[in-house]
């Protein structure tokens, strides 16, 4: 039980969960041991955002985001 309600951080959805737990999840979704491989591709298929709709370098996909900052490094 905890106090703090994380859907004040937009899509949070109000999980409450443990590092663990986060990191159990996330590995099995990256490496594709959660969806079938065509759904695996879809999710990585962003797309890029035009700029002054989001953060400007970035790409948005289903569920996955990514952005370069002026360092190049795509994150």
């Amino acid at each position: 039980m905890t106090e703090f309600n994380p859907s004040a951080a937009w899509a949070a959805g109000s999980m409450v969960s443990s590092t663990a737990d986060l990191d159990r999840f996330f590995t099995a979704l990256l490496v594709g041991k959660l969806l079938p491989p065509t759904q695996q591709r879809q999710m990585f298929d962003s797309k890029v955002v035009p700029d002054g709709k989001w953060t400007p370098n970035s790409t948005y996909g289903l569920g996955m985001s990514s952005v370069k900052p002026s360092c190049g490094t795509t994150v």
